[in-house]
């Protein structure tokens, strides 16, 4: 409701149709956009579209109700997001900031918020008031779905035997709260290290877009395995230009949060091995081809054009082609690197037809890719997470 109502307010009290043209178009360059994609948050903003995909087995319908939800809610922020940016630049008061007009830039460097200041100069402060609240509620009710899904797929991992097997437990109400208290604890350390809410959005952002580059490949890999009925249409010709999309997101980043990401994405690694083991299974050679995947993204964004962080040996846009073309190379190598053999359990699921149920969505680590114990659906062998389970041990 506070975005609409920011969005009507700007849209009719303090319209600044000249901020359309000042400064011209893209004043920070094609580059500027591409890092505002990534860097700049926006992929963060349209990462609601995972909770149905992670919640699917709890779903009726889902190989019809997950596909809607994710349609849906993509739409949804499309237009929110959008006339909210359009809303920012209408309102902005170059004269009121202190700012020469076009100095785009320098809204960064704004105390609080570029939107906040922005209407706060217009007088409006009981909608300034309401932003405010609004900036700490959203959060709050975003977080409790985020730690719903979360311990969800901590349970799934606990059962697929990828964490401890104290975790794989429900209480009387049929909810994970052991998974639940790790989902805190682990949250609560992850914020540790970072002195802004910023970086913290940025570092965050780019862990989701790693998993994001294993679904195109697990899709086309697990498809063979489940109804053929809901079979994405066009699914080969998409998932290669998905995977290629979500390794720009990785780039546009820039170095060196690309180092960041990566480098707390590998700390995953330790764990996957040792519960591997643990299980009977030994090495890890169905993911040997995201290892060095992730080797070469790093390479290439050190080495990239210094508008993204790099060195400038590979000047743009010559780098997003190389992203490019290395992305269908890993794809081709991960797709010949996929098991040739998935257990039961997965064929019986009933979510295994529908091909918006990728590793993520049971809470497979990163280093997990493409390994048939992980991607067996466990967690939707089970009907209705939360309520006890007479499938529970």
């Amino acid at each position: 409701m506070v975005p609409a109502l920011t969005i009507a307010f700007v849209f009719t009290l303090h319209f600044n149709a000249a901020n359309l043209e000042t400064g011209g178009f893209a004043p920070e360059g094609f580059a500027g956009i591409l890092m505002a994609v990534s860097a700049g948050g926006i992929v963060s903003a349209y990462s609601g579209f995972r909770q149905p995909v992670d919640m699917a087995a709890e779903a009726k319908h889902a190989d019809r109700d997950v596909s809607r939800a994710i349609i849906y809610s993509m739409l949804i922020s499309i237009v929110l997001y959008t006339l909210i940016g359009l809303a920012f630049v209408l309102a902005i008061n170059w004269r009121l900031l202190g700012l020469n007009p076009g100095s785009w830039s320098a809204l960064t460097a704004l105390k609080s918020s570029p939107l906040i200041d922005a209407v706060a100069l217009t007088g409006a402060f009981g909608l300034l008031t309401l932003m405010l609240l609004d900036s700490v509620y959203s959060p709050m009710g975003e977080s409790s779905v985020y730690f719903t899904t979360s311990s969800r797929l901590g349970f799934a991992m606990a059962e697929q035997g990828y964490f401890p097997s104290f975790l794989y437990d429900l209480n009387d109400k049929g909810v994970p709260t052991k998974a639940l208290l790790l989902s805190l604890i682990l949250g609560a350390v992850f914020i540790l290290p970072f002195p802004s809410w910023y970086q913290m959005v940025e570092v965050a952002s780019g862990l989701t877009v790693i998993t994001y580059a294993s679904g195109p490949v697990s899709m086309i890999v697990l498809r063979g395995y489940g109804r053929k009925s809901h079979r994405l249409k066009g699914g080969r010709l998409i998932a290669p230009l998905a995977f290629a999309v979500a390794s720009l997101l990785l780039y546009w980043f820039c170095w060196p949060y690309t180092l960041y990401v990566v480098v707390l994405a590998m700390l995953s690694l330790p764990l996957y091995m040792y519960y591997r083991f643990k299980n009977g299974k030994k090495g890890i050679r169905s993911a040997t081809w995201f290892l060095v995947y992730l080797a070469g993204m790093l390479l290439i964004s050190w080495l990239g054009s210094k508008q993204f962080g790099g060195l400038g040996l590979i000047q743009f846009p010559l780098d997003q082609v190389i992203v490019v073309v290395s992305s269908f190379g890993f794809y081709a190598w991960g797709l010949k690197s996929g098991t040739p053999s998935v257990p039961q359990s997965f064929v019986s699921s009933p979510l295994s037809g529908f091909e918006g149920f990728s590793p993520r969505s049971v809470g497979m680590p990163v280093f997990g890719l493409l390994n048939p114990e992980l991607n067996s659906g466990a967690a939707g062998q089970h009907e209705g997470f939360y309520k006890p389970l007479a499938s529970q041990p």
